[in-house]
């Protein structure tokens, strides 16, 4: 009530309490009696008091500035993040400790999926659980884009927070279209089904690309500039594609002379600052280029530079499996070659051998977990046998990988292609 002039009638009984038109008052604790929050007015951010700690998944109304308080342990926390299932509670008291998501060990590996492609000339993407541990992958209801009835191979594959990219490659279609290089980047999203979109271009239409990513760009590196597996044509540049943006891509770069080319790896290595690229072949050309190589490329994600050779493969090779964990970079498999290698980040250098896969195989594809590198699919040539199995092997100790499970019926085979999420 608003008060004008001050009468000792105002201290009768019934003018104190917590009802409309009374004077609060200062208990025997000097403390105000409990009053219900939502009648507060003029208060810039809501007050939630729980028994409990707010959570990252707890979604505020009233969004960043909101303050929460636990009840029980007295710790004060401001909401300084609303992204929805992803927010961050700062402790503003004096206790300590932040609620806040907690990143993996880098910021590109993979906490929950896995995704897979690895029949030739087919669309479909398969999908497996990495909290299962050991399960067969299944349909994920994902395809990518076709020309007239023909699936796409050879193509470079980057993953986003949210999406996968599959940039360049081969089209395969009936006469007159016939085998044909495209310059297209497809994207899908890692949530829904449905079939990739069609949202920028390399600066080159090229296949026998590689991919990989940083958190906020993806990296499509080498390959060749002529269709029908012409790898004498080698083309060096790195296009890079902002996926906040989706849009054209643009030069970042060269590979070194030996690293350019047909094939190289299914994909390309990562760590939090830099990209690796390794192997290659090409069957003509001015030595000393021709065959395969056993190079490493560095290159870094914050500077438009050409790559540098940092180290080589235990053998000269191609199309093997890439993945990552915060510290090393893993090569499993060739066509005759069952070993896992793997080189420091921190150091560079030559790799090293750590351990086999199940079964010899090359032309595999790769996906990163945050404690474990996977290697699906793939063949060995000769004699032509395609793979169906998916290997796992634990970035903690070195050792043997372990089969975990299967693709999905009909998509064994070579050219694999691994995305992550």
């Amino acid at each position: 009530m608003a008060v004008n002039k001050f009468d000792n009638s105002m201290l009768d009984a019934g003018t104190i309490g917590t009802s409309a038109n009374q004077l609060l008052q200062l208990d025997s604790n000097t403390k105000y009696p409990a009053v219900d929050g939502s009648l507060l007015t003029g208060v810039p951010s809501p007050f939630t008091a729980s028994a409990s700690d707010p959570t990252i998944s707890t979604n505020p109304s009233g969004g960043v500035g909101t303050l929460w308080v636990n009840t029980t342990t007295g710790e004060t926390y401001c909401c300084t993040d609303a992204t929805a299932g992803a927010n961050v509670w700062t402790n503003v008291g004096t206790g300590t400790g932040d609620i806040e998501p907690v990143p993996p060990p880098w910021e590109a590996a993979g906490e929950s999926y896995g995704f897979f492609s690895c029949a030739e000339e087919e669309v479909d993407i398969g999908k497996l659980s990495f909290a299962s541990g050991t399960a067969d992958a299944v349909d994920s209801g994902i395809n990518l884009r076709d020309n007239s009835g023909e699936g796409s191979n050879k193509y470079a594959a980057s993953s986003s927070p949210t999406a996968g990219y599959a940039s360049g490659g081969m089209f395969h279609g009936p006469a007159p279209l016939g085998v044909n290089d495209t310059d297209m980047v497809q994207k899908f999203a890692f949530s829904s089904s449905g079939t990739a979109s069609d949202v920028a271009n390399l600066t080159q239409s090229r296949t026998m690309v590689v991919g990989t990513n940083s958190l906020t760009y993806g990296y499509i590196c080498g390959g060749t500039l002529l269709a029908n597996h012409n790898e004498d044509s080698p083309f060096y540049v790195i296009d890079k594609i902002q996926f906040a943006a989706d849009s054209t891509t643009s030069g970042h770069g060269n590979l070194s002379l030996y690293a350019g080319g047909r094939y190289g790896g299914d994909s390309a290595n990562a760590s939090d600052t830099a990209g690796y690229v390794w192997g290659s072949y090409r069957s003509g050309g001015p030595a000393p280029y021709q065959g395969n190589h056993n190079v490493i490329d560095k290159f870094l994600f914050s500077s438009n530079t050409t790559a540098t050779d940092v180290g080589n493969l235990l053998v000269n090779k191609y199309w093997a499996a890439a993945t990552n964990s915060g510290s090393h970079g893993y090569i499993a498999g060739f066509y005759d070659r069952i070993n896992i290698e793997k080189f420091s980040f921190a150091s560079n250098g030559n790799t090293t051998n750590v351990g086999n896969l199940t079964v010899m195989r090359g032309a595999t594809g790769g996906m990163t977990e945050t404690n474990y590198g996977y290697t699906a699919g793939g063949y060995t040539y000769p004699p032509y046998v395609e793979s169906t199995i998916i290997d796992r092997y634990s970035f903690a100790s070195d050792g043997n990988a372990t089969s975990v499970g299967d693709l999905v019926s009909g998509e064994g085979g070579r050219y694999g292609k691994g995305w992550q999420v």
